[in-house]
C-alpha cells in the first residue's frame, strides 16, 4: 500500500505510539485534583505547554490550550474572538479557500449571528496576498483568519508579512490554521495572535491538537464546566494525549532540516514526473509550494475513475479535503483559483508523509502513466 493521502491523516509514528503507551501505563491522575498526585500531573502538563511553545520559538507571551484537534481549536479561536469582541465591530475577514473547520464557522457567524464576513480570493497560484487583504481591512474589523498552507494545493500564504502589517491595527486579531505547516516548514509565528493545529497530520495521535494564543486575549468559551485550560476549555484533560502531543512535535522538529531536504527531493521528483504527463493532466500547485502537497486536474477524464483505479492498485490519493470530499464533487479551492468547473470537479491531491520513499514515487508514476493511457482509450 502506498499512501499519498497524508494531508487527511498520516501514519502513527511507532515512537509516538510507544510514548503514549508508556504514559497510559503510568496511571496519571486528574491534574485538577488537590492532592500531590494531581499536582504532579499538573506540573507535567505545564512543562509540556512551555516546551511546545519553545519549539515554535514562542515565549511566555503566548499560552497553549490542549484541544481534540484543529477543528476544535479553529472553532474556539474564531467563535471565541467573535463573540467576545463583537462590541468593537462585527466585520470578519477570512479566505474563500480555508479548510471547512474554518469556513463553516464563518458561514455560521454570518448566517446565524449577524456578522459581516469578507472572503478574500486567492490568485491563480492559490496564494492570498497581502495586497488583497489591504483592500478590505476596516475600522470595524476584529478578526482576520488565513491558513498558513492550503490543504488542497500546498500554496504557502505570506502569513509573516500579513502578521507584520496587522500589527498596525491593535484591535484586529490574527488567527492562522497551521495544520499543514507545523512540522513541515519553518515559519515565524511570534507576531500571530492565534495558532491552531492537529497532531495526526505529523504522525501523531488522532483527537489531539492545540490552540496557541497571545496571553492578553480573552475568549468566550465554546462550553462551560470545571474551568480547566484557563477556563477556556472545560473538561478533564486527556493527560496522556496532551503529554504525547509535545513529544510528537519535538520528534518532527528535531529532524526538520534533514527531513525537509528529503521531502523536497521526493516532491520535485513527483512534480517533474507529472509535468511529463501534460497530455492528460494540468498542475494546480506551484513547484515552490509545500513539499508535501501537489494538486493536479485531469483534462478529459473523471477524477473519481482514476482515484478508484489507483485504489485498486493499492495507491491512495484524494480528490479534495477529506472533510469536504463526501459533500461535494467539486473542489471549491480549485474553483476559486481558476473559475473552471471541470477543472475543479476533476482535481486530485497527492500529499506526502515522512514515511514515503523514492520507490513510492517511482511506482506511482509508472502506475499512473499506465492507467491514464489505458483509461483514455
Amino acid at each position: 500500500m502506498i499512501n499519498f493521502d497524508n494531508a487527511a491523516t498520516s501514519k502513527l509514528d511507532e515512537a509516538v505510539k510507544e510514548k503514549y503507551v508508556s504514559y497510559l501505563n503510568m496511571d496519571l491522575l486528574n491534574p485538577s485534583s488537590p492532592h500531590l498526585g494531581g499536582y504532579n500531573v499538573f506540573k507535567m502538563l505545564e512543562k509540556a505547554r512551555l516546551d511546545t511553545l519553545k519549539l515554535l520559538n514562542l515565549d511566555k507571551s503566548h499560552q497553549l490550550i490542549f484541544t481534540s484537534g484543529a477543528t476544535e481549536a479553529n472553532n474556539l479561536a474564531i467563535q471565541g474572538i467573535a463573540n467576545k469582541y463583537q462590541n468593537r465591530g462585527k466585520h470578519l475577514i477570512t479566505t474563500s479557500v480555508e479548510h471547512p473547520s474554518v469556513s463553516n464557522v464563518f458561514f455560521h457567524l454570518e448566517k446565524d449571528l449577524g456578522f459581516e464576513v469578507t472572503y478574500l480570493s486567492p490568485n491563480k497560484e492559490g496564494v492570498v496576498t497581502l495586497e488583497e487583504l489591504k483592500k478590505h481591512v476596516r475600522k470595524d474589523t476584529i478578526l482576520v483568519s488565513i491558513m498558513a498552507i492550503n490543504n488542497e494545493t500546498g500554496a504557502i500564504n505570506p502569513i509573516e508579512e500579513i502578521a507584520s502589517y496587522l500589527k498596525n491595527f491593535p484591535t484586529i486579531f490574527f488567527h492562522v490554521d497551521i495544520a499543514q505547516a507545523i512540522g513541515h516548514h519553518k515559519l515565524e509565528f511570534k507576531d500571530i495572535d492565534l495558532l491552531s493545529f492537529s497532531a495526526h497530520k505529523i504522525h501523531g495521535l488522532k483527537g489531539s491538537g492545540a490552540l496557541i494564543y497571545r496571553k492578553n486575549i480573552i475568549f468566550s468559551p465554546l462550553f462551560y464546566g470545571g474551568e480547566q485550560e484557563a477556563s477556556f476549555r472545560s473538561g478533564t484533560e486527556d493527560v496522556e494525549k496532551d503529554l504525547v502531543l509535545n513529544y510528537t512535535i519535538s520528534n518532527v522538529f528535531n529532524l526538520l532540516d534533514k527531513n525537509y531536504l528529503r521531502m523536497k527531493s521526493l516532491h520535485d521528483k513527483l512534480y517533474d514526473g507529472l509535468l511529463k504527463l501534460d497530455k492528460f493532466l494540468i498542475l494546480n500547485s506551484l513547484r515552490d509550494g509545500s513539499s508535501f502537497i501537489i494538486n493536479f486536474s485531469l483534462k478529459k477524464m473523471r477524477a473519481s475513475v482514476l482515484v478508484e483505479a489507483l485504489s485498486n492498485e493499492g495507491i491512495y490519493v484524494s480528490t479534495s479535503s477529506a472533510c469536504s470530499a463526501k459533500k461535494s464533487k467539486m473542489s471549491y479551492v480549485i474553483y476559486a483559483m481558476f473559475k473552471d468547473t471541470f477543472r475543479a470537479e476533476n482535481s486530485i491531491r497527492l500529499s506526502l508523509g515522512y514515511d514515503n520513499k523514492k520507490e513510492d514515487i517511482d511506482i506511482f508514476l509508472k502506475t499512473l502513466t499506465n492507467l491514464l493511457e489505458r483509461l483514455s482509450l
